[in-house]
């Protein structure tokens, strides 16, 4: 078995659902990313889903659950060890690496698209064939290799089009294409309408906003598993 096929192997026995790399040297644009890093051949992007919360009844409304469970470098978190026992299993294989999650969330996205990972569904949101709740780890490292999945999730269908035309504020106006500025403004409308009336007890970034294009979205549907109770370092949750 390859060093490559045992690292996807090993990603997937700790709890990732999806495993790709690329060669560096195949990537536009992270030559000003990885300088002073002359070792540096490859990237590793791992899909690590947070669909497994199950909380309390009064939170969930008004949680933005993608800000809320990110924890990768939060301890004692099941986020944080995953991504600490993959780099310790780097480690003792010999492989020299840095993490890479410096890089803004669009670059990652579509890196693993490329690794196909992923893809952007037509709300423009990052889809795994687990749905939309996934954080993308990423790491940089000094081996030569490339894994790329078999297959993308399916495409949106044709005749979908329950995000475009749910969308309050038209921000969806065709598939694949969102205007941010109507869809980022509508968000804050709505978080200054909770704090306002004081509806939440907790703060940003954790107050959910609009989110109903990812909430209608059927490859969303019944995704999240609520397998184990949220985390008690999740601070904002015992306020």
């Amino acid at each position: 078995m390859s060093l490559i096929q045992i690292l996807h192997d090993e990603a997937l026995d700790i709890g990732y659902t999806r495993f790709g790399t690329l060669k560096t040297e195949k990537l536009e644009g992270l030559g000003t990313i990885i300088k002073g890093f002359p070792w540096i051949k490859s990237i590793i992007i791992c899909a690590f889903h947070y669909n497994i919360y199950k909380l309390p009844e009064e939170k969930v409304s008004h949680l933005n659950f993608y800000e809320a469970f990110k924890s990768r470098f939060i301890e004692n978190t099941l986020e944080h060890e995953t991504a600490h026992d993959f780099e310790s299993f780097l480690e003792s294989k010999g492989i020299q690496f840095i993490h890479g999650m410096t890089l803004d969330l669009k670059t990652i996205e579509k890196l693993a698209v490329e690794m196909k990972i992923g893809r952007y569904r037509k709300n423009m949101h990052f889809y795994t064939e687990e749905g939309s709740h996934v954080y993308l780890h990423v790491w940089f490292t000094d081996l030569e290799m490339e894994f790329i999945n078999d297959d993308l999730p399916p495409p949106c269908p044709d005749h979908c089009s329950r995000c475009i035309r749910n969308c309050p504020v038209q921000a969806l106006e065709k598939g694949y294409e969102k205007n941010e500025n109507l869809c980022i403004n509508h968000e804050l409308e709505i978080i200054h309408d909770q704090l306002k009336n004081k509806e939440v007890n907790f703060k940003l970034p954790f107050i959910k906003g609009c989110q109903l294009c990812l909430e209608i979205c059927p490859y969303n549907d019944d995704r999240w598993e609520e397998t184990i109770m949220y985390q008690e370092n999740y601070n904002w949750l015992k306020k």
